[in-house]
Protein backbone atom coordinates (compact mmCIF):
# COMPACT_ATOMS: atom_id res chain seq x y z
CA UNK A 1 0.00 0.00 0.00
CA UNK A 2 1.42 3.42 -0.90
CA UNK A 3 2.25 5.80 1.91
CA UNK A 4 -0.45 8.36 2.57
CA UNK A 5 0.44 12.04 2.84
CA UNK A 6 0.12 13.63 6.28
CA UNK A 7 -3.30 14.89 7.34
CA UNK A 8 -3.93 18.59 6.82
CA UNK A 9 -6.64 21.17 6.53
CA UNK A 10 -6.16 24.74 5.39
CA UNK A 11 -8.50 27.71 5.40
CA UNK A 12 -7.84 30.71 3.17
CA UNK A 13 -8.69 34.38 3.55
CA UNK A 14 -10.89 35.85 0.82
CA UNK A 15 -8.87 36.69 -2.28
CA UNK A 16 -9.21 38.58 -5.55
CA UNK A 17 -10.00 35.24 -7.26
CA UNK A 18 -13.64 35.72 -6.38
CA UNK A 19 -13.75 39.02 -8.27
CA UNK A 20 -11.55 38.01 -11.21
CA UNK A 21 -12.61 34.39 -11.77
CA UNK A 22 -15.96 34.38 -10.00
CA UNK A 23 -14.68 31.40 -8.00
CA UNK A 24 -12.27 31.03 -5.11
CA UNK A 25 -10.92 28.16 -3.03
CA UNK A 26 -11.70 28.90 0.61
CA UNK A 27 -10.48 25.65 2.21
CA UNK A 28 -9.00 22.22 1.45
CA UNK A 29 -7.92 19.15 3.38
CA UNK A 30 -6.89 15.50 3.51
CA UNK A 31 -7.53 13.10 6.38
CA UNK A 32 -6.81 9.43 6.99
CA UNK A 33 -9.37 8.37 9.61
CA UNK A 34 -8.28 5.07 11.12
CA UNK A 35 -10.90 2.53 12.22
CA UNK A 36 -12.31 3.40 15.65
CA UNK A 37 -10.99 7.00 15.56
CA UNK A 38 -12.98 10.04 16.63
CA UNK A 39 -14.50 12.02 13.80
CA UNK A 40 -13.97 14.72 12.79
CA UNK A 41 -10.34 14.82 13.89
CA UNK A 42 -8.53 17.96 14.93
CA UNK A 43 -9.81 21.45 15.50
CA UNK A 44 -11.40 23.45 12.74
CA UNK A 45 -12.57 27.07 12.78
CA UNK A 46 -15.81 27.54 14.68
CA UNK A 47 -17.87 27.96 11.50
CA UNK A 48 -16.58 24.60 10.15
CA UNK A 49 -16.41 22.47 13.30
CA UNK A 50 -19.19 19.91 13.73
CA UNK A 51 -20.35 16.78 15.51
CA UNK A 52 -22.53 13.95 14.28
CA UNK A 53 -25.16 14.84 16.86
CA UNK A 54 -25.58 18.42 15.64
CA UNK A 55 -24.37 18.46 12.03
CA UNK A 56 -23.57 21.87 10.57
CA UNK A 57 -24.37 24.44 7.89
CA UNK A 58 -21.61 25.93 5.70
CA UNK A 59 -21.73 29.05 3.54
CA UNK A 60 -19.65 27.53 0.72
CA UNK A 61 -19.84 24.46 -1.53
CA UNK A 62 -17.65 21.56 -0.42
CA UNK A 63 -16.78 18.50 -2.46
CA UNK A 64 -15.55 15.50 -0.47
CA UNK A 65 -13.83 12.51 -2.12
CA UNK A 66 -13.70 9.24 -0.18
CA UNK A 67 -10.74 7.24 -1.46
CA UNK A 68 -11.11 4.21 0.81
CA UNK A 69 -13.39 3.00 3.59
CA UNK A 70 -17.10 3.67 3.90
CA UNK A 71 -19.55 5.71 5.92
CA UNK A 72 -22.71 7.79 5.93
CA UNK A 73 -23.68 11.16 4.47
CA UNK A 74 -26.90 12.97 5.35
CA UNK A 75 -28.13 16.30 4.00
CA UNK A 76 -31.44 18.10 4.45
CA UNK A 77 -33.62 17.59 1.40
CA UNK A 78 -31.68 14.51 0.30
CA UNK A 79 -31.76 12.16 3.26
CA UNK A 80 -29.18 9.58 4.32
CA UNK A 81 -26.87 7.90 1.82
CA UNK A 82 -24.29 5.15 2.28
CA UNK A 83 -20.87 6.28 1.09
CA UNK A 84 -18.35 3.76 -0.27
CA UNK A 85 -14.77 4.02 -1.47
CA UNK A 86 -14.25 5.95 -4.71
CA UNK A 87 -17.31 8.14 -4.10
CA UNK A 88 -17.62 11.90 -3.90
CA UNK A 89 -20.37 14.03 -2.44
CA UNK A 90 -21.19 17.71 -2.69
CA UNK A 91 -22.26 19.64 0.38
CA UNK A 92 -24.52 22.43 -0.78
CA UNK A 93 -24.14 25.93 0.68
CA UNK A 94 -26.46 26.90 3.54
CA UNK A 95 -27.78 23.32 3.85
CA UNK A 96 -27.71 21.30 7.07
CA UNK A 97 -25.59 18.15 6.72
CA UNK A 98 -23.44 15.62 8.52
CA UNK A 99 -21.19 12.75 7.53
CA UNK A 100 -18.81 10.26 9.11
CA UNK A 101 -16.88 7.08 8.41
CA UNK A 102 -18.02 3.75 9.79
CA UNK A 103 -16.03 3.01 12.95
CA UNK A 104 -15.13 -0.48 11.65
CA UNK A 105 -13.49 0.82 8.45
CA UNK A 106 -12.55 4.48 8.88
CA UNK A 107 -11.89 6.24 5.59
CA UNK A 108 -9.50 8.38 3.62
CA UNK A 109 -11.02 11.71 2.59
CA UNK A 110 -9.88 14.62 0.51
CA UNK A 111 -11.95 17.78 0.22
CA UNK A 112 -12.07 21.22 -1.29
CA UNK A 113 -14.33 24.17 -0.52
CA UNK A 114 -15.18 26.84 -3.10
CA UNK A 115 -17.47 29.82 -3.27
CA UNK A 116 -18.30 32.76 -5.48
CA UNK A 117 -20.71 33.86 -8.20
CA UNK A 118 -19.91 30.81 -10.37
CA UNK A 119 -21.16 28.47 -7.63
CA UNK A 120 -24.31 30.56 -7.16
CA UNK A 121 -24.99 30.31 -10.90
CA UNK A 122 -24.46 26.51 -10.91
CA UNK A 123 -26.96 26.20 -8.07
CA UNK A 124 -29.50 28.44 -9.87
CA UNK A 125 -29.07 26.30 -13.01
CA UNK A 126 -29.88 23.12 -11.04
CA UNK A 127 -26.49 21.48 -11.61
CA UNK A 128 -26.56 20.01 -8.10
CA UNK A 129 -29.74 18.05 -7.34
CA UNK A 130 -30.68 15.33 -4.87
CA UNK A 131 -29.87 12.80 -7.58
CA UNK A 132 -26.40 14.19 -8.33
CA UNK A 133 -24.82 15.27 -5.03
CA UNK A 134 -23.40 11.77 -4.46
CA UNK A 135 -21.35 10.23 -7.24
CA UNK A 136 -19.68 6.84 -7.10
CA UNK A 137 -17.29 4.93 -9.30
CA UNK A 138 -14.30 7.28 -9.38
CA UNK A 139 -11.36 5.73 -11.20
CA UNK A 140 -7.64 6.36 -11.04
CA UNK A 141 -6.13 7.70 -14.25
CA UNK A 142 -2.94 6.14 -15.49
Amino acid sequence: MPLLPPDYFRYFLPSRDLEVWGLGVTAAGFTHVKPGSNYPPGRHPTDHDFSWEHGRILEALQIVLIVSGRGTFEMRGIGTTAIVADSAFAILPRTWHRYRPEPATGWVESWVEVQGPVIAELLRAGVFTAETVVRSGATTAG
